[in-house]
């Protein structure tokens, strides 16, 4: 069975949709989206090399912090991975 990269990031899409349709975070990059945190070169976790995302301490304080001062408004989400690339002559992202 052969699939197209473009049914691939179709698929992939739906997904992240469905994943996060009932967190109501359709959008990573809206506002209400907080404390982000980029990945780059090599991705470890991914890969599979690292079973979780070592964060940096001042990175980690910050998101605890803001976690247990908003305890009953904010929760925890984690981990999209995102694709670059090209399809057809389109950008995907």
């Amino acid at each position: 069975m052969h699939f197209s990269p473009a049914s691939i990031f179709r698929y992939l899409r739906e997904c992240y949709e469905l994943d996060t349709k009932t967190i109501n975070v359709t959008n990573f990059f809206a506002q209400k989206v907080e404390d982000r945190i980029w990945v780059e070169g090599r991705d470890e976790v991914l890969n599979g090399t690292l079973p979780y995302l070592p964060l940096l301490d001042d990175q980690a304080e910050k998101i605890e912090e803001n976690l247990s001062f908003y305890s009953k408004e904010k929760s925890l989400y984690a981990f999209a991975h995102f694709i670059v690339g090209r399809t057809g002559g389109y950008r995907v992202c």
